[in-house]
């Protein structure tokens, strides 16, 4: 049996019963399922205005369900925070938070997208602004992120191994969360998720072919679901999770591996980036204000780097020797380099970064080198053995 922490409000997408992988044999079921609810989607944080529309009748309830108005047709709608609740289409609803369901089958609209589930809309703290939540079914929300993270030219094989990835990420954190809103941003920062407009073909081919498989790790009848994290392109190999993340077990699925199969990314090796000093500093500065204490900026240089060698730390020296010591990872964030991957070269009032490789944090799986293993005749269970060793394929449902 899967020895994780069980999810209660059980909700399982259509096409439960679709089996089959391009005529392979099934990974073996699980001993006991894990029940599965809603994904709780962030979609906005701090909005002081939510404008949606259905494509049906729907109901807006509280959290206990009761109906607090109800629609018999399509409408557009106006949902803004006050201080005695919320409006709804200048009706005051005296309640911190609202679902908005529709009563048939549709889609609601937020931001020039369509979205499967349902709407919860929380107030924050401040009681200013609103909090934006889609609750779509697990094999929905795969489906669109496995379309939002995968070109179509990329090979089924690629495919299914990210539908399996995707799949074992979310459930991973939906077990793991210890917030009481949501479980994952529609973003990179968790995974991209766009909708029903990301719904392709090719991405719902992978979900239903791959349905209820996810990726295990420990000795039998205790098995944990592991955390797959995954990269567009690591650049010529992956790395150990626990170099950024911490908390995260050194267990050999989440070790990283030298495997260099994402030749084809367009970011495989990427050209000199070129940034003056005066830019590196104002820019780390607005997100760290105490870095404005260095003054002008005299020298950047790599502190340390990992085995692989990126970069770990970066050392700023600004007027008078003072010194500042920034991780890597934030360094690369706020100056929008595809990744830590690279070398420094001082020019004067100049700093360029050369030598880059890979595009993205380099954990888990490569999505490139996914596709160039597929492209070699390599099938997605063994993509996903490759790039976590020792993990197991197996259906929790």
């Amino acid at each position: 049996m899967l020895t994780c922490k069980l999810v209660t409000c059980f909700c399982l997408a259509p096409f439960l019963f679709l089996t089959g992988c391009n005529g392979s044999a099934q990974p073996p079921l699980a001993n006991r399922a894990i029940p599965v609810r809603p994904v709780r989607v962030r979609l906005m944080e701090d909005a002081k205005l939510v404008e949606l529309t259905t494509t049906g009748p729907y109901i807006v309830t509280d959290e206990s369900g009761k109906v607090l108005w109800r629609s018999t047709s399509a409408e557009s709608l106006k949902v803004r925070p006050t201080g005695g609740g919320i409006l709804f289409n200048g009706r005051l609803l005296s309640e911190p938070s609202i679902q908005v369901k529709l009563t048939t089958f549709g889609t609601i609209k937020l931001a020039d997208r369509r979205y499967r589930g349902w709407f919860r809309l929380v107030k924050n703290r401040s009681g200013s602004s609103l909090m934006v939540v889609n609750h779509v079914p697990l094999e929905q929300y795969v489906a669109s992120v496995v379309g939002s993270e995968l070109p179509g030219y990329f090979h089924p094989e690629a495919f299914r191994a990210q539908a399996v990835a995707a799949r074992t990420y979310v459930l991973h954190r939906m077990l793991n969360t210890n917030r009481p809103d949501w479980d994952v941003s529609d973003g990179a920062a968790s995974q991209v998720y766009s909708g029903l407009s990301t719904e392709t073909s090719q991405a719902l081919k992978a979900q239903r072919s791959t349905l209820g498989e996810v990726l295990v790790y420990g000795p039998a009848g205790r098995e944990e679901i592991i955390c797959t994290f995954y990269c567009s392109t690591c650049g010529g190999g992956t790395r150990p999770v626990w170099e950024l993340k911490k908390g995260f077990k050194r267990i050999p699925p989440l070790a990283g591996v030298q495997v260099d199969q994402c030749q084809e990314s367009p970011r495989y090796r990427w050209k000199k980036r070129v940034f003056s000093k005066s830019k590196i500093l104002s820019t780390l500065a607005d997100r760290n204000a105490k870095l404005r204490r260095l003054g002008s900026l005299k020298s950047v240089r790599i502190h340390s780097r990992t085995p692989q060698g990126r970069a770990r730390e970066i050392v700023l020296v600004g007027q008078r020797s003072r010194r500042a010591t920034v991780s890597a990872e934030d360094f690369r964030y706020a100056l929008g380099l595809p990744s830590t991957w690279f070398d420094i070269e001082d020019h004067g009032s100049k700093v360029w970064f050369t030598k880059g490789r890979g595009w993205g944090h380099g954990m888990g799986m490569c999505q490139f080198g996914a596709n160039g293993m597929a492209r070699h005749g390599y099938r997605y269970d063994e993509i996903l053995s490759t790039y976590f060793p020792g993990s197991k394929l197996v259906r929790c449902y």
